[in-house]
């Protein structure tokens, strides 16, 4: 596993993403020092001092008592700001995986991928029956990370209510009422995902007039990547929530599911096809 065993597990500290966006901005505005930071944001020195711990474990801050912030790695492609640094967090994560070999803090990823490979689509934050799962899961994965005595740092229910509020800040989950949420990932996530791709993956409708098209199966294999594992189901479909979300991004007329290039056709997961969608579609052509 890439990271010691007596470096910190961010779902243990569970710093508040919002908090950690907000002071990541600050040192990267030239607020450096604790001092600054706490004129600058209003935060506590406990706060501060938790938050900071965070960002150097997602690798978002360096240096010492002067602090220097990681730059976003894809700030051209992310609809917002905050978008662009939970991607830059979860590529930083999957950057130090090879698997079996995983980054300390990849519970962030592969959390993601259990809750879209078992389509769990409303959940409470903290289920301990689901904690154990994915805690199963990341098992599975051959994901074990330790503490600084060795010893398995399982998933519970307040690591994964720590997860969740990650998740719900870089727009994988959202709260339904209280405790209880939905898996949604939501359009704004899902474009810069694609906005990302279309940056890095060949245009398999070169020889048209029309905007780029991207292969889905090459894209699905980036963002395992780059960002959290996720595939194809066993019958060449997108998985459901992804696909839901795909549909709602065709509907509002930022994408259009086409057929382009001589990948195999891929459908969606126990979801109605848009209007819009080639019959044997196989790729995806961003129009916005």
């Amino acid at each position: 596993m890439t990271g010691s065993n007596s470096e910190g597990y961010i779902l243990n500290s569970g710093p508040n993403p919002n908090r950690m966006f907000i002071l990541w901005k600050s040192v990267s505005q030239g607020n450096r020092t604790d001092d600054e930071l706490e004129t600058a944001t209003g935060f506590s020195e406990s706060q501060i001092s938790t938050t900071v711990t965070g960002l150097r474990h997602l690798r978002m801050l360096e240096g010492g008592d002067e602090y220097e912030a990681v730059e976003l790695s894809y700030l051209s492609a992310a609809s917002t700001e905050e978008i662009a640094f939970g991607l830059t967090i979860l590529d930083n994560i999957m950057s130090e995986s090879t698997p079996p070999d995983w980054s300390k803090q990849a519970a962030l990823p592969l959390t993601i991928s259990y809750f879209l490979s078992n389509n769990i689509q409303r959940f409470r934050r903290m289920d301990k029956t689901l904690a154990t799962k994915i805690n199963d899961y990341h098992r599975t994965r051959d994901y074990v990370p330790r503490d600084g005595k060795g010893n398995p740092n399982d998933m519970n229910d307040r690591k994964l209510q720590n997860w969740t509020f990650f998740a719900d800040f870089i727009g994988v989950v959202r709260k339904w009422d209280g405790k209880d949420y939905t898996t949604y990932l939501s359009p704004d996530f899902v474009y810069s995902l694609l906005r990302v791709g279309v940056d890095q993956l060949p245009d398999e409708a070169a020889s048209s007039s029309e905007p780029p098209a991207i292969s889905i199966q090459d894209w699905l294999k980036l963002v395992s990547e780059r960002f959290f594992p996720i595939r194809l189901t066993n019958s060449d479909e997108v998985p459901l929530i992804l696909s839901q979300t795909l549909v709602d991004l065709s509907k509002q007329g930022r994408i259009r599911i086409v057929e382009a290039g001589d990948k195999g056709h891929i459908g969606l997961q126990n979801t109605p096809s848009p209007s819009s969608m080639d019959a044997q579609a196989n790729s995806i052509r961003l129009l916005k």
